[in-house]
């Protein structure tokens, strides 16, 4: 399967578990990272509490089942 197509939820669900997994072993307070895509550069920041100016609700919940 090429790397363009979208995941499945198969592939969506093991992505949000490894990142629980990671965020319950390995990180500490946050992480932020880039990466390039074809469309530019993404962004994304892993916290421990929301961005400020945020809180909870501005959140979308994922992954959660153990």
């Amino acid at each position: 399967m090429p790397e363009s197509s979208p995941l499945d939820e198969a592939e969506v669900a093991e992505l949000f578990r490894l990142l629980r997994r990671y965020s319950e072993t390995e990180m500490d307070q946050w992480e932020m990272w880039r990466m390039p895509t074809a469309f530019g550069q993404v962004y994304v920041e892993v916290r421990r509490s929301p961005s400020p100016g945020l809180d909870d609700s501005a959140y979308v919940s994922v992954g959660d089942s153990a």
